[in-house]
């Protein structure tokens, strides 16, 4: 079975940093069919400098690579304030450092509207400025292709559908449910964007973290989500895990943590959706 040309990988999320493991998870990803990854989105005012590495590393394997930053705010936390600087990084530093290295994908932004605090920034906000920031950005110069990430929640996605994206090439959707409401919700974004939309996270949580502690189960639904993404006619989908280190897992294994302090590695959730002779991502 040949590799979902769609399917990639949420790459880079990683506590301790190793540019030859990079090197050797990337020669190992592209090998077996993965040659689609977004690289872990860094804080607008942190350090780019490991995120920017992969992104390059990424891109000499020839792989379709989605890379941005992020404000660093969580749910109902980002002001105005941080918003106008994260706008002001995005234009005067990301953006001129995408176009040099020819990235694939510019993500402008990730779930900004649903973080937006309500008072002094409203997703109403964010979702005009993203754009406005998108058609600043391409007559400014920019010829890769633009995205924005948000998650795929109602109340953030119908005004995305009844508003439309602009001049945006794509927008991605962060979706985490049960396995229903993963389906059902994937049909609604190919209606209203075509092959514009994609998945940009995924995960297994159709009975919650029951399903991480029990192996069999997490792969049945992962595989089954993969399936579903594909029969709906969505474009791509990111699959989410740890690299390393984080929260509690084992060194060199992509994985997930459980609520137990135990992880789930994710190399039998996704061998047969890669390809059949996918024997595991701890490399």
């Amino acid at each position: 079975m040949p590799p979902w040309s769609g399917i990639g990988m949420n790459y880079g999320h990683q506590q301790v940093y190793n540019s030859s493991q990079v090197e050797s998870d990337l020669t190992f990803l592209s090998s077996i069919g993965i040659v689609r990854v977004r690289i872990a989105l860094p804080s607008y005012n942190g350090s780019w400098v490991n995120c920017q590495d992969m992104v390059t590393r990424a891109l000499a394997h020839g792989m379709y690579v989605v890379w941005g930053i992020s404000t660093g705010a969580g749910f109902g936390t980002l002001n105005a304030t941080t918003w106008a600087a994260y706008k002001s990084a995005v234009a005067g530093t990301l953006v001129p450092w995408a176009q040099s290295v020819g990235l694939s994908e510019l993500c402008i932004g990730n779930e900004c509207d649903w973080q937006a605090d309500g008072t002094t920034l409203t997703a109403a906000i964010v979702r005009s400025d993203i754009r406005t920031m998108v058609s600043m950005i391409k007559s400014g110069g920019y010829t890769g292709k633009v995205s924005y990430n948000t998650t795929i929640l109602s109340n953030i996605r119908t005004p995305w559908v009844s508003e439309g994206i602009g001049t945006l090439d794509l927008i991605g959707w962060n979706s985490y449910d049960v396995l229903t409401n993963f389906q059902n919700r994937n049909p609604v974004i190919v209606s209203a964007f075509g092959n514009q939309t994609y998945i940009s996270e995924f995960g297994c949580i159709t009975n919650g973290y029951s399903d991480y502690n029990d192996e069999s189960l997490w792969y049945t639904d992962v595989v089954n989500r993969v399936s579903l993404m594909q029969s709906a006619g969505v474009q791509a989908g990111y699959f989410f895990c740890y690299r390393d280190g984080g929260f509690g897992l084992s060194p060199n294994t992509f994985a997930l943590a459980l609520s137990t302090g135990q992880s789930r590695v994710a190399r039998d959730a996704v061998k047969n959706v890669v390809a059949p002779e996918f024997s595991g991502f701890c490399v």
